[in-house]
């Protein structure tokens, strides 16, 4: 049997509380942390990848029109 929580829950739980934690089944108390992989997934249409490449594109070209040497370099490279 496995209890389980987020790790939010788990920041709330301080030692104290743990430790009167106990089974449902066999009414034990020890127990053991367990780490599972945690991934996240965003996904976005392809639309939405065209429109955010626009926006990053009109945010490049005005920076350069500014005379952000950064974003100049970047876009041109260093120069001789």
């Amino acid at each position: 049997m496995a209890f389980s929580c987020s790790i939010l829950e788990f920041q709330d739980l301080n030692k104290n509380k743990f430790k009167s934690k106990k089974c449902k089944n066999c009414n034990n108390n020890n127990f053991v942390r367990i780490y599972e992989s945690v991934s996240s997934k965003i996904s976005r249409s392809s639309q939405e990848i065209v429109e955010k490449m626009k926006e990053e594109a009109r945010s490049i070209v005005e920076k350069v029109k500014n005379g952000d040497q950064h974003a100049i370099r970047d876009v041109y490279g260093e120069g001789d």
